[in-house]
């Protein structure tokens, strides 16, 4: 009876009534419980619907009967592992090992479980055991790699996916997790064609077409990688990974109108997506609408409050439009910052604290958790004498830009018989006049903006590269990790982002007495290397635009005392702006002359100096032009007063340049001294103030003593042509002086250490 109602159940099920199948099988087992066969047939019937917990039920009671059935026990243990009971499967296939030791499967499976309980050196231990009694044992080999790239041990990875591969050609998997080890060690080209075979065996797979993506974008093929990613949303359009990183991809190519549809895109799939959130306000505030940008960074502060520099690019967008209101979130955030936990990022943080020692922890921060060093450096300690030195400029600024501005005439003035100099662009080249003197002022000029990080820093390597010069630090679009990678034996940085790269793989900053006094310099992860006279290099061939813009062309009053900060709105403090609506209220007839960076900004300054008591009519603004005419219409000021702590650089030299004085606050990190250190080197040093009441005391001297502010200038005048400041050859001589002792040094087996550059003759 029973029999015939079992081989009913069979017929059931092979006719895929598996309902009906199971229906029958339970009633057996409501009359007769230990009936293993009919146990069997209901594991395989919730094993086929995925049902596998209810199927691990079952071959319980089965494995309890035949408790020496080595493949009843393997079955188990398969049935456990689909369920997600790891640990479990494991104690399973332990048994199945005892009753068959020479099983290969089970030694596999067991690795599997150990592999998913993350227990990895033991899974690598299963997987040998395993193909030592099968060494053609395809997925043995996959899953061996599998485990060996968790433990980092990429290059034997790759070779046993390779011998998968072999024995199994048409495996989507092996191809997939071989690519994947390839792009860690930075094959990208060998990778794509993994991934690329992946998708070609398995094409409706959304996970493989995700990985071949993220592969794209690990190769830097960015519009490659994007389109990828949207043939996934075309399948799925709800597909969570793909709407993350098409959003991201577009934030990082400038894409910011699109960036915000695509995030908005995210959050209906996703509403409190970390990445949605974070992507959103970042676009949004490049896009200048910081109201909208701060509700982002609020709500992704809600939901996530451990979001890396969430909380400082919250008060950076406050700080871009000049709203001040938010005192103590700034102090939370920086204490938090003190308290070691990355709540600002490095750029923000040089606006937000003159504190050396904070801005070094939050960069060793930074650089640890998105910028750490590769396990293997690329450069491996060959000395290689060059009868040129060679170095190369590492920056997406090689165009118009302040970094350019300033170097230009040193990239041109590099003795080329001792020096072989190559522009390394993270951007296609500009077409412009002055983008097109940046690429000839180079023996090189290569643009990398297609070529992922490993594949630059190999170019470099390969291409013998002495000395590395970042010329972007934490600014935006940098790619930082090329120098994890170590290529070359001396690392610079220098100019971009003035202050430590808190990185150990960046040997030396380029610095002077004044921005790094002896006594700070223990705060810097970097050899200091002292430049005389002054750190900043100036190009004298900066054109000022003639005729110059009156003061009625520029819209400001012809008989008025003019103050002038042309500094970005997110340097201007409440300190600061207190002393400059003093310097208003103690002087008739003077106004205040600011960068007009957004409606907002101009907006929130206006009420602000109406609080303080001030005409909000007596601040004019100003739009930005091109750089001649901004170098002209400087000269219609009186005095340039400057921010803190994140003084002027290239904004104070342009004024010098234009014969405008600059008075400067100076204080202990190096973003807070560079104006001093300018005006110390154009013999302006009585502008350097150290206090908060020296720099209102000197400004209001100078705005009632005119005559004395006649002499400065006219002093300022004089020593454009004279002073080290805007001596750019004597400049580049000094530099060439600190690059050829870097080298000799790394060629005499020295360590990078401090030095000092000794001045060439007056």
């Amino acid at each position: 009876m029973v029999d015939r109602q079992l081989d009913a159940a069979v017929q059931l099920w092979r006719a895929g009534r598996h309902s009906d199948a199971e229906l029958a099988c339970n009633t057996i087992l409501a009359a007769t419980a230990r009936r293993i066969d009919v146990r069997e047939l209901l594991a395989e019937i919730y094993s086929s619907e995925k049902r596998f917990a209810l199927a691990a039920e079952q071959l319980r009671h089965v494995a309890d009967q035949r408790p020496n059935d080595a493949a009843i026990a393997r079955r188990l243990g398969d049935a456990l592992f689909a369920s997600g009971d790891f640990a479990a499967a494991a104690d399973s296939f332990r048994r199945a090992i005892a009753l068959e030791p020479r099983n290969p499967r089970g030694h596999n499976n067991l690795g599997r479980c150990l592999a998913s309980l993350r227990q990895h050196a033991a899974a690598i231990d299963c997987y040998r055991k395993a193909l030592q009694l099968e060494e053609r044992y395809a997925i043995a080999h996959c899953n061996l790699g599998v485990s060996l790239a968790e433990q980092g041990e990429l290059e034997e990875a790759v070779e046993h996916y390779k011998r998968s591969l072999a024995l199994n050609p048409r495996s989507p998997e092996a191809h997939t997790n071989l690519a994947n080890s390839l792009t860690r060690l930075g094959r990208t080209l060998e990778a794509l064609a993994s991934f690329e075979q992946a998708v070609s065996l398995d094409p409706d797979n959304l996970t493989v077409r995700a990985n071949h993506a993220n592969g794209l974008r690990a190769a830097h093929r960015m519009g490659a990688a994007l389109a990828a990613f949207e043939a996934i949303l075309e399948r799925q359009s709800d597909h969570l990974e793909a709407l993350n990183n098409r959003a991201e991809i577009l934030l990082f190519s400038g894409r910011l109108p699109e960036t915000v549809a695509a995030c908005d895109r995210l959050l209906e799939v996703s509403p409190d997506s970390s990445p949605g959130l974070l992507y959103k306000g970042l676009a949004l505030n490049d896009l200048t609408r910081f109201e909208e940008s701060a509700a982002c960074f609020r709500r992704l502060l809600e939901v996530d409050p451990g979001q890396p520099f969430a909380a400082g690019y919250l008060q950076y967008g406050y700080r871009r439009s000049c709203d001040w209101s938010h005192t103590a979130e700034i102090a939370a955030a920086l204490a938090d910052l003190e308290a070691g936990k990355p709540s600002i990022s490095p750029l923000v943080a040089l606006s937000l604290t003159d504190s050396a020692p904070l801005q070094l922890a939050c960069a060793r921060m930074t650089v640890a958790s998105k910028h750490s060093a590769v396990r293997t450096p690329i450069y491996t300690g060959v000395k290689r004498r060059h009868d040129r030195i060679r170095v190369a400029w590492l920056s997406a600024d090689l165009r118009q830009h302040a970094v350019s501005f300033l170097l230009a005439g040193v990239f041109e003035q590099l003795d080329r018989s001792r020096f072989e100099s190559v522009g390394i662009s993270f951007s296609a080249p500009e077409e412009s006049e002055f983008g097109t003197r940046v690429v000839r002022a180079f023996d090189a000029f290569i643009d990398v903006s297609s070529q992922n990080d490993r594949e630059t820093a190999q170019m470099l390597h390969d291409m013998e590269i002495d000395i590395a010069v970042d010329l972007m630090g934490f600014t935006r679009f940098q790619r930082f990790n090329i120098f994890a990678h170590r290529f070359a034996p001396i690392t610079v940085t220098y100019l971009g982002y003035p202050a430590t790269s808190g990185a150990p793989y960046i040997d030396y900053i380029l610095a002077d007495d004044f921005v790094v006094p002896e006594g700070t310099r223990q705060h810097y992860s970097e050899s200091v290397v002292y430049l005389p006279e002054c750190y900043q290099a100036n190009d004298d061939q900066r054109v000022i635009a003639v005729p110059a813009p009156t003061r009625e062309e520029l819209g400001l009053p012809s008989d008025a005392f003019v103050f002038c900060s042309f500094n970005n709105g997110y340097k201007v403090t409440p300190e600061i702006f207190d002393v400059w609506c003093r310097f208003l209220q103690a002087t008739p007839q003077s106004v205040l002359w600011l960068l007009a960076e957004t409606e907002a900004s101009c907006a929130n300054l206006r009420e602000a100096a109406r609080a303080r008591g001030v005409d909000p009519q007596r601040l004019h603004f100003a739009g930005r032009m091109p750089y001649s005419l901004h170098l002209a219409r400087l000269a219609q000021a009186d005095l340039f007063v400057d921010s803190f702590p994140f003084n002027a650089g290239t904004t104070a030299s342009d004024a010098l340049w234009a014969g405008l004085p600059v008075l400067t606050l100076s204080g202990e990190a190096f973003p807070s001294r560079m104006a001093g250190s300018l005006l110390r080197a154009a013999g302006l040093p009585e502008l350097i103030c150290n206090d908060l009441a020296s720099y209102e005391q000197v400004g209001l001297r100078l705005s009632r003593h005119r005559d004395e502010l006649a002499l400065l200038r006219d002093r300022l005048r004089v020593n454009r042509t004279r002073s080290p400041l805007f001596n750019t050859k004597r400049f580049t001589r000094h530099l060439e002086s600190a690059f050829t002792t870097m080298y000799e040094r790394h060629h005499a087996g020295q360590p990078p250490a401090h030095f000092t550059v000794p001045p060439l003759p007056a």
